[in-house]
């Protein structure tokens, strides 16, 4: 059985989310206050992308990438990236 590259990097994705779950769930289980209970992909990246949201040019587009920058958490992130290329995987089967 053969996968492509999508499924491939749909479950991969999810694979990394359910993992920083684990990781968040632990952290918060011993009480501490760590870089693992509130993982945002602006915390990643940090500063190197605060430019960015004012350079796209729909009001629309800047306000989605606001929130998936500062409020959505990475572990949501990555599971909705994981469906994403699983549609991407059936849509270009070989």
């Amino acid at each position: 059985m053969e996968i492509n590259k999508f499924t491939f990097l749909g479950i991969l994705s999810w694979i990394c989310g359910l993992g920083i779950v684990l990781f968040q769930a632990i952290s918060r289980a011993v009480d501490k206050d760590s870089q693992w209970t509130g993982l945002f992909l602006g915390g990643i990246v940090g500063d190197k992308l605060d430019g960015l949201a004012e350079k796209i040019p729909m009001e629309a587009l800047q306000t989605v990438f606001n929130y998936m920058m500062y409020e959505l958490p990475f572990y949501q992130l990555l599971l909705l990236l994981g469906v994403v290329f699983f549609v991407l995987g059936m849509c270009f089967k070989k």
